[in-house]
């Protein structure tokens, strides 16, 4: 095990921010995939936009009790569209022509890992706000590996940054659905490329892909192992396609009057 001081945990946390720092804004069409197995397999589509660290738009279409986010226990949505703008500590909800008012501040102070609004959105939390995220929970970085070829092209010292680092995050309040993390960070990318969750019900298990868009390392495809409350393990896909970064997205997209 690597032993690493709280100075290496914040290059960590640097190396993040520095390539979340390149995206001022986003949009892309998101297609989700749930097989349950015997149950068949669900889908959901929609429309994602976000721009900085606190407006987010998702508009999506879903069959009656498909889950929201990726997570044990998705929220359920109902069937037909509905649309969820996020903008600051204000969260608005519309479907079938109601619309649902909610303080995010409030219900996100909680919540034991403390996540942002992006959160919410499948992805986001891996593009948004991480740094923030890692900062207000307990963060130990476990283990470091250099490439193995340049272990063997060059000699390099016990204190060079490793190219991959592996993070244990304990939230600082207790929370049964996420007791526990472990992410593996790419350092030079400066993104997250697998994450397990551990709670009372079981491990998330998440395996992230991402594409370079104008120099900027962005979510591409997330594959996911989720445990059931019947103790077999469900799989979801989730897909991000015609993604575009820097647009200069207007404000008025994030306007729910």
């Amino acid at each position: 095990m690597f032993r690493f001081t709280p100075t290496e945990v914040d290059d960590v946390i640097s190396a993040l921010q520095k390539n979340i720092d390149k995206v001022q804004d986003m949009q892309c069409s998101v297609e989700m995939s749930i097989d349950m197995g015997d149950m068949g397999t669900q889908r959901q589509s929609m429309k994602m936009w976000s721009k900085g660290k606190d407006k987010m738009r998702m508009e999506m279409s879903a069959p009656a009790g498909l889950p929201m986010s990726p997570s044990p226990m998705g929220q359920g949505a109902p069937s037909g569209k509905m649309t969820m703008i996020m903008n600051g500590d204000k969260m608005v909800v519309e479907s079938g022509g109601e619309k649902q008012v909610i303080d995010h501040s409030a219900s996100a102070a909680t919540h034991g890992m403390g996540q942002s609004p992006a959160s919410l959105a499948p992805g986001m939390d891996l593009q948004q706000d991480m740094g923030e995220f890692l900062k207000k929970n307990k963060v130990t970085v476990i283990s470091g590996k250099k490439s193995l070829i340049g272990n063997l092209m060059s000699k390099v010292s016990s204190s060079e940054a490793p190219e991959k680092v592996v993070l244990e995050v304990i939230p600082e309040k207790k929370d049964p659905m996420v007791q526990k993390m472990e992410m593996t960070v790419d350092m030079n990318k400066g993104v997250i490329t697998s994450q397990k969750m551990f709670s009372n019900y079981g491990t998330t298990k998440m395996n992230m892909e991402y594409e370079n868009i104008k120099g900027a390392w962005v979510i591409k495809r997330i594959n996911m192992t989720i445990p059931t409350p019947m103790g077999k393990s469900g799989k979801m896909t989730i897909e991000y396609k015609n993604v575009k970064v820097n647009q200069g997205i207007s404000d008025r997209l994030f306007e729910s009057d």
